[in-house]
C-alpha cells in the first residue's frame, strides 16, 4: 500500500503544473465533502499557474464558507497581481463569513500593492469582528508600512477589547523599530 502511494505521488509531482491543476479544479468544483475541496485550493494556491489562479478566482463563490476561507489563503500566492488583488478586497469587504474577511485582510497586507495599507487602515476604523480585526491588524504588519505601528499603538490602549488589544500587542513586536520610546508609556 505505501509502495503504491509512493510511486502515485512521484506521478504527480511528474504531471506538468497545469495537468495538476485541471485535476485539481474538478476537485474544487465538484467533490462533496467541504474538506476535500478546502485542500484542493490549498494545493492550487502551491501549485501557483494562471489556470490555478482562475479556478481559485472562481471558487470565491463556493457556497461554503470554509472552502472560501482557503480560497482567499491560496490566493495569497497571487495577490500581487490586479485582478486578484481586486477580488481579495471585494472578499474582504463582502463576504457573508468573517473568517473569509480575516483570511482576505492578511492577504491583502501580503500583496505588495500600494494601497493595500489605505484599504487595511480604513477596515480597522469600521471596528469590524474580532477575527476580521486579527486578520486586519496581521494584514497590516504584513504591508511593513511603518504607519501600521501608530494603528496598533491606538489598539493596544487600555479600554480597547482585551482580545483586540492582545492582538495588537503581539503584532507591534513585528514593527519594534517603529515604536518609539515615547510611545511605550501610552500602553501602560
Amino acid at each position: 500500500m505505501l509502495d503504491r502511494r509512493l510511486r502515485f505521488r512521484s506521478l504527480w509531482w511528474a504531471w506538468s503544473a497545469d495537468v495538476r491543476a485541471e485535476a485539481l479544479t474538478q476537485v474544487l468544483s465538484n467533490d462533496e465533502f467541504y474538506g476535500v475541496r478546502a485542500a484542493a485550493a490549498r494545493s492550487l494556491g502551491d501549485i501557483a499557474t494562471e489556470k490555478a489562479k482562475a479556478a481559485l478566482l472562481s471558487a470565491l463563490l463556493q457556497r461554503n464558507s470554509r472552502v472560501r476561507t482557503a480560497v482567499a489563503k491560496a490566493l495569497e500566492n497571487f495577490s500581487n497581481e490586479q485582478a486578484v488583488y481586486t477580488a481579495i478586497v471585494n472578499a474582504l469587504q463582502n463576504d457573508s463569513s468573517y473568517a473569509v474577511e480575516a483570511a482576505a485582510a492578511k492577504g491583502l497586507g501580503k500583496s505588495d500593492m500600494a494601497q493595500a495599507f489605505d484599504v487595511l487602515r480604513e477596515e480597522v476604523a469600521k471596528k469590524p469582528e474580532f477575527h476580521v480585526m486579527q486578520g486586519t491588524l496581521a494584514g497590516l504588519v504584513a504591508t511593513k508600512n511603518p504607519r501600521a505601528a501608530e494603528i496598533l499603538l491606538a489598539q493596544a490602549q487600555p479600554g480597547v477589547a482585551e482580545r483586540i488589544r492582545l492582538t495588537a500587542l503581539t503584532a507591534l513586536q513585528s514593527l519594534r523599530e517603529e515604536v518609539t520610546p515615547s510611545q511605550v508609556p501610552e500602553l501602560i
